[in-house]
């Protein structure tokens, strides 16, 4: 009967090392570096903590911004107000390295940045909507809290538009446009376009 042999000691190491010298797909994903201006930080940096305030804020960002396509952020701080993010999604490069690319939103540095959002209101002179508001903000706080959120994102205004089947929130904002000359992921240019979205529904 023939009787097997087991593997010896320098057989086993040899094995082992080779198994640690094989590259996993995990050792190859590394964190796609992040362009634009955040001041003294890493803009990798600055999106991680902002993702980490913003979760889901970040998460639509980033599916907006598809694979092909890369992030960038700029940080800025208008007078009287704390540091925020403008995140922007560009294109593949030109040869000349220039870029088109869309404006995503704004964020907070900050979670507490308490003047961030702005709250729905109406005018003087829509009457609709100040009878229709406080019902909406009973009813359904958490909706009117996310379109407000939402809303500032944009840096825009909320409005309603009320039916009989349901009150639309809408936000209007300047939808931007904008060109990267040189492929460092900052605006050179840019073509503001005023738009409206709807930013939550309720029906009636």
């Amino acid at each position: 009967m023939e009787v097997k042999q087991l593997a010896t000691p320098s057989i086993i190491v040899a094995l082992l090392v080779l198994g640690c010298a094989i590259e996993t797909p995990a050792d190859k994903t590394q964190p796609r570096k992040v362009a634009g201006d955040c001041g003294e930080r890493q803009c990798q940096e600055v999106l991680a903590d902002i993702g980490d305030s913003f979760p889901e804020q970040i998460a639509e960002f980033k599916k907006e911004c598809s694979d092909s396509k890369r992030l960038s952020l700029k940080v800025f701080q208008n007078q009287g107000q704390p540091q925020r993010v403008s995140f922007f999604c560009w294109d593949k490069p030109l040869g000349n390295g220039s870029r088109t690319g869309t404006w995503l939103g704004v964020l907070p540095l900050v979670a507490n940045d308490s003047n961030f959002v702005k709250p729905l209101a109406c005018s003087n002179s829509d009457q609709q909507c100040q009878k229709v508001l406080p019902q909406l903000r009973t009813n359904a706080p958490e909706l009117v809290q996310k379109a407000e959120f939402k809303c500032a994102t944009k840096q825009g205004s909320l409005f309603l538009i009320v039916s009989e089947q349901e009150i639309d929130i809408r936000c209007g904002f300047f939808a931007n446009s904008v060109w990267d000359e040189n492929g460092d992921g900052l605006v050179d240019n840019e073509d503001p376009v005023s738009v409206d979205i709807s930013v939550g529904t309720f029906k009636r």
